[in-house]
């Protein structure tokens, strides 16, 4: 088939979510699949509804259609799928993300592919066997539907090394025109996104970042793309306000010094937000550079104040080494905003209550606060099948409780977290920020009372009604769970597609590539990367041909097949 148009869209979430209440701000990886696209010849545009309304004449004239998908965004994602299959039955749909990589059967009841991890190669390898009629099977990456019962899930690709591309922004639809006025009445603001490193050196038991990246594998940018990519998007747009999408900025300490005093003796004015571990505290050089270049605030995931939840998480801290650090990072003048996550086996209503307590105590500035969630992958998850709430993606946005905890009901787990935003994002402490003589701080927590404002109300109406009742009979009396009680496959919508949760381990050891363990280089690419690019066609065996189960390919050939 004949591939020459492409259109990459990233629909709206079907919930609010958080920031999006008032800043636009795209994804990173649409725009680099974009640019990547765009350099093989393909003639591309990317759609973000937050940024303008999508152009359909355009989408339903392209041969090849891309969605970036997270769980909130799946069900719209789904309803424009319909839509183009309608007026243009031959469209080549993709499907690309978080969630499409931990349930990629369930999305092939929508769409023709499902590309895995990382896009920046299987993508293009995709249509590029799709236009010269390659065996599919030798695409690393991707999962597709042979039949109604058939699918093929290829192994896994290797990481990808060179992540030096900058983001052609040009692709976006409407993004030239936006301006601060434009927005402001909107009541939105523009934040830019750019990313120095992929993956992280740990591999926290609750996190998505292992299964998108694969434990323990961390890549570096050069520093001269990242330098030329901030100065062009300040040039391109006047907006200096920066988000840096590291899943740990610092991971490679030396690395990140290096880019930073670039931005100082470079001369860079812009506000960053970054995520980083608590570990940064024992380096005050780090802290001192991150303060004259102007991150603020820090994000960083602390997860817990009670040490049983932390050793759980497999944090690898300590209630004490989060104060100690706490106390470090503000003496250098640098605010954090800070993550916890609630719902663990060791948590009560007394110790989330306390870990609120302890935020404020502290002196943490802003709080992140999520519900822990698993989703039924193939990998072993946080918690048994038989404990997951799964009643439609929409519910799936990092806001809703998805599990049933040990020690209190999805409901008390949800109004908890209602509780503790409430303590925290009102009002009355942006005010207090702006009495202090932080104006800054004061909108930002005025901005985030609103947004989580219209979240707490969607899910007071929408979700916990629906957890009161799915929540009966699987408690005593002092809401301990029964857990003997919970069906087999826990409460999950019963039109998903889902692997057998006794067919769902990886064998992780086959996921981890050594060469990625730590990039070097100062251009941020190892010395021997790992191989990528189409597989043999004589590696694939008769056997591999014929079983559609994942967790086989990866028993067989892992990562290693090039």
């Amino acid at each position: 088939m004949e591939i020459r148009r492409i259109s990459l869209i990233a629909p709206k979430p079907t919930v609010p979510l958080g920031a999006s209440h008032y800043l636009v701000m795209l994804f990173w990886g649409l725009p680099l699949i974009g640019t990547i696209l765009k350099e093989r010849g393909y003639e591309v545009r990317v759609f973000f509804e937050i940024v303008k309304p999508i152009d359909w004449e355009f989408v339903y004239s392209s041969q090849a259609v891309c969605f970036q998908t997270l769980a909130c965004t799946a069900n719209r994602t789904f309803e424009f799928i319909r839509r183009i299959k309608a007026n243009n039955p031959g469209a080549v749909t993709v499907i690309g993300g978080t969630l499409p990589t931990a349930v990629p059967e369930d999305m092939l009841k929508r769409c023709d592919f499902v590309v895995r991890q990382e896009g920046d190669e299987s993508l293009p390898d995709l249509l590029d066997a799709l236009q010269r009629g390659h065996d599919l099977r030798t695409v690393p990456g991707i999962s597709y539907k042979v039949d109604e019962t058939e699918y093929i899930h290829t192994p896994d690709r290797p990481m990808v090394a060179n992540i030096d591309t900058i983001p052609d922004l040009s692709l976006v639809h409407g993004w030239k025109e936006l301006n601060r006025w434009k927005l402001l009445l909107r009541g939105k603001m523009q934040m830019h996104v750019v990313q120095t490193s992929r993956g992280c050196p740990y591999a926290c038991s609750f996190c998505i970042v292992p299964m998108m990246y694969n434990a323990h594998t961390y890549r570096v940018r050069s520093i001269d793309s990242v330098i030329t990519e901030i100065k062009t998007k300040i040039d391109e747009s006047d907006c200096r306000r920066f988000m840096f999408v590291d899943n740990y900025f610092g991971g490679y300490r030396e690395h990140a010094k290096k880019l930073l005093r670039r931005i100082i003796a470079e001369g860079l004015q812009f506000r960053c937000f970054a995520f980083c571990r608590l570990e940064i505290y024992k380096d005050p050089e780090f802290l001192g550079l991150l303060k004259q270049a102007n991150f603020d605030p820090l994000f960083i995931g602390f997860e817990s104040f009670n040490d049983s939840t932390l050793q759980s998480f497999e944090k690898h801290q300590t209630a004490k080494r989060i104060i100690e650090s706490i106390k470090v990072i503000k003496e250098h003048d640098l605010r954090i905003s800070g993550s916890f996550i609630i719902g663990s086996d060791d948590d009560t209503v007394e110790t989330i209550r306390q870990s609120m307590d302890a935020a404020r105590r502290n002196g943490i500035d802003n709080i992140n606060i999520f519900p822990l969630s698993a989703m039924p992958t193939r990998k072993p998850g946080v918690v048994p099948r038989r404990r997951m709430i799964l009643l439609d993606y929409d519910f799936g946005s990092g806001n809703h409780v998805t599990i049933f905890p040990k020690q209190m009901k999805p409901s008390t787990l949800q109004k908890e977290y209602i509780r503790a935003y409430r303590l925290f994002n009102n009002p009355g402490r942006a005010l207090d920020a702006v009495r202090n003589g932080n104006l800054q701080a004061g909108v930002e927590r005025l901005f985030a009372a609103l947004a989580h404002r219209e979240i707490i109300a969607d899910i007071e109406k929408r979700y916990l009604p629906r957890l009161f009742e799915i929540e009966q009979g699987y408690y005593d009396a002092n809401e301990r769970l029964i857990e003997e009680r919970l069906p087999p496959d826990g409460i999950i919508n019963r039109e998903a597609i889902l692997v057998p949760e006794e067919e769902s381990p990886y064998d992780v050891n086959l996921q981890h590539d050594p060469d990625m363990l730590l990039l070097l280089g100062d251009n941020g690419h190892h010395a021997h990367p790992p191989s990528s690019g189409m597989i043999s066609q004589d590696a694939v065996s008769e056997m591999v041909r014929k079983h559609t189960l994942d967790m086989a390919l990866r028993k067989c050939y892992g990562n290693l097949l090039s």
